[in-house]
C-alpha cells in the first residue's frame, strides 16, 4: 500500500487534479494516505492523480516591459510591480504547466509580458516623449488600460491579480535625452518630482 507520507511546506498547497478535474487541495502539513483521504473524499487512489504544489497566497512580482517606441521613435518602458494569486489550478495547470513538472514565474512572465508589450505599445506609439513624460493625467490613464489588460490575461491562465502597486516609466531609457534637452527638460523633470510627491 500507500505507506509514503506526503509534506506540504508552509507557504504553498499541494493541489490534486484526477482526470483533468480538481480534487481538492492540501494545506501545509503532512500527510498519510488516510489523512489525504479524509481531507479529500472524492480523491479515487486506484486513478492516475496529478499533484501541483502552488504558492498558496500572494506572490509578488517585479517586471519590465521595454522596447516600447513614443510618437517620435524614442525607446520608451515601464516598470511594474504586481501581487497575483492562483485563483483556478485547473486553468494554470492547463495553460501554463502542460507537461512541464514546475512553473517558474519567469515561464508566466514571459507571457504576460508578449501580450502587454502590444497593448502598451499601441497606446505610447500616439504619444510624444514630453506627453508621456510631463502629464500624469496620461500616466493614470495607461496605468488602468495596463491594469485592465493585466487582469484579462492573468485570469484566463488562472491566476488574479490581488493588487498593482507600482506602475511607472522605466526612466533609464530617457536619461540621454533629458541631458540633451536641456532646459525645457528641467522644467518637465520638475513636474515629474512633483508627480512623484503626490
Amino acid at each position: 500500500g500507500f505507506t509514503k507520507k506526503i509534506t506540504v511546506m508552509q507557504g504553498t498547497k499541494a493541489i490534486f487534479l484526477q482526470g483533468g478535474k480538481y480534487q481538492g487541495d492540501l494545506p501545509p502539513g503532512t500527510y498519510t494516505a488516510d489523512s489525504v483521504l479524509e481531507f479529500l473524499k472524492t480523491l479515487n487512489f486506484y486513478e492516475k492523480t496529478t499533484i501541483v504544489l502552488v504558492d498558496d497566497g500572494d506572490i509578488p512580482v517585479d517586471f519590465s516591459i521595454g522596447s516600447l517606441r513614443t510618437s517620435e521613435n524614442f525607446d520608451a518602458g515601464v516598470k511594474v510591480r504586481m501581487v497575483v494569486k492562483i485563483d483556478k489550478p485547473i486553468l494554470m495547470f492547463d495553460n501554463l504547466m502542460k507537461s512541464r513538472p514546475h512553473l517558474e514565474i519567469m515561464d508566466l512572465l514571459s507571457n504576460i509580458r508578449n501580450e502587454l508589450l502590444n497593448v502598451l505599445q499601441s497606446k505610447i506609439k500616439g504619444y510624444s516623449f514630453e506627453d508621456l513624460y510631463g502629464n500624469l493625467e496620461l500616466r493614470k490613464e495607461l496605468q488602468q488600460d495596463f491594469e485592465f489588460n493585466l487582469t484579462t490575461t492573468l485570469s484566463r491562465w488562472g491566476f488574479q491579480l490581488v493588487h498593482l502597486p507600482y506602475f511607472d516609466y522605466d526612466e533609464s531609457y530617457w536619461e540621454d535625452i533629458i541631458q540633451q534637452r536641456g532646459a525645457l527638460s528641467r522644467e518637465l523633470v520638475e513636474k515629474r518630482e512633483k508627480m512623484r510627491r503626490e
